[in-house]
């Protein structure tokens, strides 16, 4: 884990990838990154409700509390909360 949190780091921000997640398990942790204007990686913050929007991926919300569940949601329960992000998302654009 340490190289993703160094080398590929760095790696991936010479090599201009626009948006780097980092999810450690075992510290319970996110760290989501974009690329800013000068080609360095900031650290986006989840908002209130603990949700991360993509911006490489339009539409794209990551629930990051569900990531630390006991049990994982099933099929029918993860697309019904896609479902309510994606609308949400379009919401917020109106």
């Amino acid at each position: 884990m340490e190289r993703d949190y160094h080398d590929k780091y760095l790696e991936y921000q010479q090599f201009g990838v626009r948006e780097y997640w980092l999810l450690d398990y075992r510290r319970r942790e996110v760290r989501c990154h974009q690329l800013n204007e000068k080609g360095e990686y900031v650290i986006i913050e989840v908002d209130a409700e603990g949700n991360y929007r993509s911006l490489v991926l339009p539409g794209l919300v990551l629930h990051v509390p569900t990531l630390w569940q006991e049990q994982l949601p099933g099929p029918i329960a993860l697309a019904k909360l896609l479902e309510s992000a994606m609308k949400s998302d379009t919401q917020d654009k109106e």
